[in-house]
C-alpha cells in the first residue's frame, strides 16, 4: 500500500471516530433529555442510528444504482447530516451555556434543600399557578 492510500485510511477511519462521537454526544443528551418519555427513547435510538448509517449507505448505494429509489435514501441522508450538523451546535452551545453558568451563575433556580420550599415564587415551578382562568 502506498503511503497516500494509508494517509486516506487513517483519514476515513478518524473522521468516522468523530462522525460516531458527535452522534453518541447528541444521542446522549437527546437521551437524557427525554427521560420518562417510554418508548419514545428507544424511537429515537433506532431512528438516529438508521438516519446515521444512511447517509453513508446512500452515498454508497447511489453510486453504484442510480434510480429513484436510492436517490431517495441519499438525499434522506443528506437532510439528516444537515439536521445533524444544527442539532450538534445547538447542544453544544446549550451546554456551553450550562458550563458559563456553572462558574458564573446567572440563572434564576430555586435555592431549596430537600423538604423546603423555593427560595423564590415562580409561577413556573410552584404547584399552584398564581394567574386565574
Amino acid at each position: 500500500m502506498s503511503s497516500r492510500g494509508g494517509a486516506v485510511i487513517i483519514f476515513i477511519l478518524i473522521a468516522t471516530v468523530i462522525y460516531g462521537l458527535a452522534h453518541f454526544y447528541v444521542l446522549r443528551r437527546g437521551w437524557r433529555a427525554l427521560d420518562g418519555t417510554g418508548a419514545f427513547r428507544a424511537i429515537l435510538l433506532v431512528l438516529t442510528i438508521a438516519c446515521a448509517i444512511l447517509f453513508f449507505a446512500g452515498r454508497a448505494i447511489v453510486l453504484r444504482h442510480p434510480g429513484a429509489v436510492t436517490g431517495v435514501l441519499a438525499a434522506v441522508g443528506y437532510w439528516y447530516l444537515a439536521f445533524f450538523i444544527y442539532l450538534l451546535f445547538l447542544t453544544l452551545a446549550v451546554d456551553l451555556v450550562r458550563l458559563i453558568d456553572a462558574f458564573f451563575p446567572f440563572s434564576r433556580r430555586p435555592c431549596a434543600r430537600p423538604g423546603r420550599a423555593a427560595a423564590w415564587p415562580s409561577p413556573w415551578f410552584s404547584a399552584r399557578p398564581s394567574w386565574r382562568l
